[in-house]
C-alpha cells in the first residue's frame, strides 16, 4: 500500500500528465489550423495569378501577401510554443523515469 506522500506525488504526477496530453492536443489543433490558413491563402494567391488581368490584382496580391505574412508569424509563435512543449514533456519523463529508479 503506498504512503499517503506516495500517493499524493502520484496523483500530482497524473494531473501534471493529463495537462500535457490536453495542451499538447490543443497545440497540435491549433498549428493544423494555422497551416490550413496558409494554404488556403497561397491557394488564392495561384488563383488570383490567373486573373492578372484584372483591375483590382495588385490590391488583391496585396491583401493576400499581408495575409500570408501575419499568418506565418503566427505559425511561427505556435511552433515556438512547440518546442517548450516538447521541453516539458522531456522534464516530465525525465521525471517520472527518475521516480521509478528510486
Amino acid at each position: 500500500m503506498k504512503r499517503p506522500q506516495q500517493q499524493k506525488k502520484q496523483i500530482e504526477q497524473d494531473q501534471e500528465e493529463l495537462e500535457l496530453r490536453q495542451g499538447t492536443k490543443r497545440l497540435g489543433d491549433s498549428i493544423r489550423w494555422w497551416e490550413k490558413e496558409i494554404l488556403s491563402t497561397l491557394s488564392a494567391v495561384d488563383d488570383l495569378d490567373k486573373e492578372m488581368w484584372r483591375p483590382d490584382y495588385a490590391e488583391n496580391l496585396d491583401k493576400l501577401v499581408k495575409k500570408t505574412q501575419i499568418l506565418l508569424a503566427r505559425a511561427r509563435v505556435e511552433h515556438g510554443n512547440l518546442d517548450v512543449y516538447e521541453e516539458k514533456i522531456k522534464n516530465f519523463l525525465e521525471r517520472k523515469n527518475a521516480q521509478k529508479k528510486a
